[in-house]
């Protein structure tokens, strides 16, 4: 009887071993498959944002014509996410759509990281065996009010010598959505016309080389897109800390006004930049209508403009501010602001008599009996 005991006690602690192996056993499994199933997601979700994006790029690239075949593309990078992003997006696009890549960097010395900045993007092209220029211009002791046009000025004329060196043909840059909703934003506050509610446009000639075109791959995309394809990635980038100062007036656009605006409509940096591609279109007919008026109205000699007044008030009205606009262009390489083309309407509009206008760009008006005359200030 105790063997029979001690038999059956033997079988019942194997069961339980068995039975914890079981449970163990299957426990491991679930584990590995769970782990499994997040890495399969996980990867899926990569794999998707990062095609999603490259192709959304590659069909705007293709869409608006902005690189073609045997094209040499210069990338001006700041570190901070949307130039990297664009980066890492040209780099894997370059072979495919068969053009070359060459970077440049400016350091505008108005903050004490930017040095490290200038570091980071050096050994950024390095590992993409990419060719980079980095120049240094000191604007720290510009008044706070013109930094942003300034240092504006700068940069363009920096891609312009730079353009030289490599003989590119084109300039891409990485604005995207929301710094065109921003971009809106803050021309309409200051104050503009049909031309300054277009925003930013996708491809434009450089001003002082119209051979090579500024082209923007990222205007169609978000800032939380840009993000969220670094972040899944895990590429590096750095952050400018001016862009969360409350000193300029893009900023608190970016921080306070669209956060608020958002409340109304969440779409509405889309929104806003579904509104500049309205106004470019509108623009575009616009102008064009106006520079077929010019012949009729407008005469030049050396760097003098006559216009007809009794010819240019027999122009449509919404046409009319355009027409000055276009005009001016044989003198000023810069537009002249909206309030300055209304004040040179005025001035056409006025009693007929001689009348004297001062204008921005070093121009200047006289309104004659017959003509108005514009003219640079000698």
């Amino acid at each position: 009887m105790t063997a029979l005991l001690s038999f059956l006690r033997k079988q019942e602690s194997k069961k339980n071993i068995d039975s914890r192996l079981l449970i163990a056993g299957m426990t491991l499994c679930v584990i590995l498959f769970a782990v499994s199933v997040y890495i399969c997601v996980n990867l899926w979700i990569i794999r998707n944002l990062y095609m999603d994006l490259l192709a959304k790029v590659k069909q705007t690239i293709n869409k608006h014509s902005l690189i073609e075949k045997g094209d040499r593309v210069l990338l001006g990078i700041s570190g901070g996410p949307d130039s990297v992003a664009l980066l890492h997006l040209l780099f894997r696009l370059k072979k495919g759509l068969k053009f070359s890549l060459f970077l440049c960097h400016l350091n505008h010395g108005l903050r004490k990281e930017a040095g490290e900045d200038a570091r980071f993007v050096k050994e950024l092209a390095s590992s993409l065996s990419l060719p980079i220029t980095l120049t240094k211009r000191d604007l720290s002791k510009l008044k706070k009010s013109s930094i942003e046009e300034k240092a504006r000025e700068v940069r363009y004329r920096f891609f312009s010598t730079v353009a030289k060196k490599y003989r590119v043909n084109k300039i891409a840059l990485g604005h995207n959505l929301d710094d065109q909703a921003e971009t809106i934003l803050l021309r309409i506050i200051r104050g503009t016309g049909l031309l300054g509610l277009g925003g930013m446009r996708i491809k434009r000639p450089l001003k002082d080389n119209p051979e090579v075109q500024i082209i923007r791959p990222l205007l169609s995309v978000s800032r939380e897109e840009i993000l969220d394809y670094l972040k899944e990635r895990k590429i590096f980038f750095v952050t400018d800390s001016s862009n969360i100062s409350p000193v300029y007036l893009r900023n608190r656009i970016r921080l306070e006004l669209l956060p608020l605006l958002s409340e109304y409509n969440p779409k509405v940096k889309e929104s806003l930049a579904k509104l500049g591609v309205a106004c470019q279109e509108d623009f575009a007919f616009i102008e064009k209508t106006a520079v077929s008026f010019l012949p009729k109205i407008l005469k030049r000699k050396e760097q003098k403009l006559t216009i007809k007044i009794k010819e240019f008030l027999k122009t449509p009205p919404s046409l009319q501010k355009e027409i000055l606009r276009v005009a001016i262009r044989f003198l000023s390489k810069k537009p002249l602001s909206f309030s300055a083309i209304e004040s040179l309407q005025s001035l056409i509009n006025r009693e007929k008599g001689r009348s004297f206008l001062s204008l921005p760009k070093g121009l200047k008006a006289t309104r004659l009996h017959k003509d108005l005359i514009i003219s640079l200030y000698k």
